[in-house]
């Protein structure tokens, strides 16, 4: 494949995985009440999990999966302290998580 179709393929894998982050985070927040900061919102004010049976089994797993995944989280924190710090002076997500925004050092 020649550089300048490579580029193009790249481009187009992009554009795609961006359309597809910006649904993914829609349906998530739209239907499910789960936004980028992890905050959930309470299940009575969404109407889709009012009538969809489907929709309220997979908000269950997605409260599961966010329990699982602070509970790892800590883990962490517990085992390996000096990791996560130095990780967290780069990951402002991860910062934010572990409430170390203070050590988080980007711009």
């Amino acid at each position: 494949m020649d550089t300048k179709l490579r580029g193009r393929v790249h481009d187009l894998v992009l554009a795609a995985r961006e359309l597809l982050t910006a649904e993914a985070r829609s349906l998530l927040e739209g239907e499910y009440g789960l936004h980028q900061d992890a905050r959930l919102e309470a299940a009575s004010g969404l109407p889709a999990l009012r009538s969809n049976p489907e929709a309220r089994e997979t908000r269950k797993r997605l409260e599961i999966f966010l329990v699982d995944e602070g509970k790892a989280g800590l883990m962490a924190m517990r085992y390996w302290p000096d990791r996560v710090a130095a990780k967290c002076r780069t990951d402002k997500s991860l910062a934010f998580a572990h409430d170390r925004m203070h050590l988080y050092e980007g711009a």
